[in-house]
């Protein structure tokens, strides 16, 4: 049976995350990997240029956000995915 997949060229639909509580390739093309690269630069751009915090990039995320986050950029990326992963509530009744 081949793996659904979900292009995000497109904006996410609610049937797209259930779709994806099962196996689905996810296609990203180079519009997508262009918009990612801007984001990616603008963050940066923010951060060098201006001494403040920036929730989660410079500080932790939702009750630790008055601690610093770490310091180098590949680890706190790291640490946003365990913070996404860790707070899963009950599973969406399927539509």
């Amino acid at each position: 049976m081949p793996i659904d997949s979900i292009d995000l060229s497109a904006p996410l639909r609610s049937s797209d995350l259930h779709r994806a509580a099962t196996p689905v390739s996810v296609v990203v093309d180079a519009a997508v990997r262009g918009r990612v690269e801007r984001g990616r630069e603008f963050l940066r751009t923010v951060l060098a240029e201006q001494d403040r915090p920036v929730y989660g990039a410079t500080t932790g995320f939702g009750a630790l956000v008055r601690f610093a986050g770490r310091t180098d950029e590949a680890d706190q990326c790291d640490n946003t995915l365990a913070h996404l992963g860790a707070g899963q509530g009950r599973t969406s009744p399927p539509r």
